[in-house]
């Protein structure tokens, strides 16, 4: 009887024929099974990959629940200022002058090149292209000419391809750190700052360092992607020699997110690659010109003069009208909402302190560089302040979480203006 009773127990069966504790029993089980046999797959697959610590960000648990409407809503985010844009590169009549007109230059020179052949011809312009300048900017333009033809609009659809990816990446940002809904705010911050809209009409090299660092960002926050963060790292490099003046602070907070020594120095040899067939021919003279342009003869006359006075009056007008005051004061309000919501709901977790910090030092930190140089040229604090409007997106998001539709309606109502 004993023997009858274990083993109606063992199968789950109880008094009566029904399904008694050991049904439990053997599901606790074969979940145990599964689960082992799932994680020993899972195990195999992760096999060399360092385990993710507490700091880093994962997928949040809204992701897998979000609706299609924010991925409607970050794509408007983009398309509509850039249907603005594309309005004015259409209707441009004036030649490109300056700086553009020389980037424009070269792009039509090298483009001849390529096509005329032979290719060495080609590799001797790219060599010695632009000395002083970074010459990235030059060959962005290629797709478009091969698909449209040669010429200035041509050329400056390659801003609208750059912002795409920048807005791709703020969303994928947003996603990452808190949900799709901050994504889909990002996107439209970024698109929406002025300086980041105005110079996306300009054949500058400010919109594809927009792009490439919010892919560097992105790739931070994420851990790992070694082979990523050293193509991104050449490219910043062929697109401005001062790239670092952006990357290198986030970089050393978010240095070792599952990357190790090793990593680096798989990055570094990346860079390198890339980078050494232009400057190898050009460092003398790029940097010579760089360090003039910054705090040298250049600087003192394009600049716009030193002391307190020309400081304070360079953070002014970039808060005024580079970001505008409308998005500061909304950041600030957002701030100020999500510490009252954290203060009185200790639950909430505020992001960890290393993804703050990787913000400050995107946003703010190149900023106080510019600042302190004596050529302060506004259109270079664009990679910094779009690293701005991303977090503001994402203080959005984190001051109307829990008000659902309305919260993402108001938001955007918020941002119109």
């Amino acid at each position: 009887k004993a023997g009858v009773s274990a083993s109606r127990n063992a199968v789950g069966i109880g008094k009566g024929g029904a399904p008694g504790r050991g049904r439990s029993a053997l599901r606790t089980a074969a979940d145990s099974v599964i689960g082992d046999d799932a994680q020993g797959r899972s195990g195999s697959r992760m096999k060399g990959r360092k385990p993710r610590s507490k700091d880093e960000p994962g997928i949040p648990a809204s992701t897998a629940l979000s609706s299609p409407l924010e991925y409607w809503a970050a794509a408007a985010g983009f398309t509509l200022p850039a249907m603005g844009s594309l309005w004015h590169i259409l209707a441009r009549r004036a030649p490109p002058t300056w700086d553009d007109g020389w980037y424009l230059e070269t792009s039509l020179r090298l483009w001849d090149a390529l096509l005329a052949g032979p290719p060495g011809a080609f590799v001797r312009g790219y060599a010695h292209a632009l000395q002083i300048k970074a010459p990235l900017i030059a060959l962005l333009p290629f797709p478009f000419y091969a698909l449209f033809g040669r010429g200035m609009r041509q050329a400056l659809l390659a801003n609208l391809a750059c912002m795409a990816i920048a807005s791709l990446f703020a969303f994928r940002i947003g996603r990452l750190l808190h949900s799709p809904r901050a994504g889909a705010l990002a996107v439209w911050c970024l698109n929406l700052t002025p300086l980041v809209y105005g110079v996306s009409r300009v054949f500058y090299v400010e919109c594809s360092l927009v792009a490439l660092i919010s892919a560097f960002m992105y790739y931070l926050f994420t851990g790992g992607a070694r082979y990523r963060l050293g193509i991104l790292i050449g490219l910043g490099m062929l697109a401005k020699v001062s790239f670092p003046v952006y990357a290198a602070a986030p970089a050393a907070v978010l240095a070792f997110r599952r990357r190790s020594w090793k990593d680096w120095l798989v990055c570094a040899a990346l860079a390198a690659a890339l980078a050494a067939p232009w400057y190898a021919f050009n460092y003398s003279l790029v940097f010579r010109f760089a360090r003039s342009a910054g705090f040298g003869a250049t600087a003192r006359t394009y600049g716009s003069g030193s002391g307190p006075a020309a400081f304070f009056g360079y953070f002014t007008t970039l808060v005024r009208d580079c970001w505008s005051g409308h998005f500061a004061a909304l950041a600030l309000a957002a701030l100020l909402i999500g510490l009252s919501r954290r203060r009185a709901r200790p639950e909430i977790s505020a992001r960890p302190l290393r993804e703050s910090a990787a913000f400050l030092c995107w946003a703010f930190l190149p900023l106080l560089v510019l600042a302190y140089s004596v050529n302060r040229e506004y259109r270079y604090a664009a990679p910094a302040l779009a690293g701005a409007s991303i977090g503001l997106g994402l203080l959005l998001a984190h001051a109307l979480d829990g008000l659902g539709r309305w919260g993402a309606g108001a938001a955007f109502v918020l941002l119109l203006p």
